[in-house]
């Protein structure tokens, strides 16, 4: 593993951000200039693991497009939830969005194309803009879809996405994007009791492998109103269980 420092930037510094994101999701968009010697990367988010090879990924025909990606509209949500997300970011609603969690970059055409200065003139002229992913928000809205390659579903599969069902027909996931609820937000003992449902068969995998690393035994701090919410989660899978929901009731009082 190499770790390589990127440049601060300070518009990133300062622009408004929703409270679970850093500056540091901005610097996705700096890799082209950061490896400056290099073709094409795979980008992953941190909240993904790899149960495929990777290989056939990189081995996709990006020719010039600046990257390769998984629209959200074939994997993510419903279609009435998406035509909002579309709406307040003032795309068109026939316009597909891209999720930036996993991409196949083109670092040379990114870099022709002058990606990252358009991503700092973005943020320089809407200063104030509120959006809920940012920098994936501003890749939608910069980049034509004419110079985005699509990627399979199976590249970015979320487990709790209404569309899971109808992406796993086409093939086995090769990476798992646990984008909205995320493995670490329940206590282990419900992901082991739940495990029978395909989504958290998946989150007890996360455990399986992070037993592997180093930070096996670290504790992940997880706010008090994301144990609610997925105390009520834990319900919906399982709403016979009523043991189960006084135990994580029991967790959610005592943290």
């Amino acid at each position: 593993m190499h770790v390589i420092k990127p440049p601060k930037q300070r518009c990133f510094e300062e622009f408004p951000l929703p409270a679970q994101f850093s500056p540091a999701i901005f610097y996705r968009v700096c890799i082209p200039e950061i490896l400056r010697d290099q073709e094409k990367v795979i980008y992953l988010d941190s909240d993904i693991i790899v149960e495929g090879d990777l290989g056939k990924l990189w081995d996709q025909p990006l020719e010039n497009h600046w990257l390769g990606a998984v629209y959200i509209d074939d994997n993510f949500i419903k279609d009435t939830q998406l035509r909002k997300f579309k709406a307040n970011l003032g795309l068109e609603e026939s316009k597909r969005y891209l999720n930036s969690g996993v991409m196949l970059i083109n670092l040379t055409v990114m870099r022709n194309e002058r990606a990252l200065c358009k991503v700092l003139d973005f943020l320089q002229k809407n200063p104030n803009m509120k959006l809920s992913c940012p920098e994936q928000d501003i890749l939608n809205l910069i980049i034509d879809r004419s110079n985005i390659f699509e990627l399979a579903p199976k590249y970015n599969f979320t487990p709790f996405s209404p569309l899971a069902k109808k992406t796993l027909k086409l093939g086995k996931p090769v990476c798992i994007h646990f984008t909205v609820h995320k493995p670490w937000d329940f206590p282990q003992f419900v992901v082991k009791l739940l495990k029978k449902t395909y989504a958290f068969q998946l989150f007890y995998l996360y455990y399986v492998y992070a037993q592997l690393t180093p930070w096996a035994n670290i504790p992940c701090e997880t706010a008090r109103f994301r144990k609610l919410q997925n105390f009520f989660i834990s319900l919906s899978c399982n709403p016979s269980n009523i043991l189960l929901g006084f135990l994580y009731a029991t967790e959610f009082i005592k943290n």
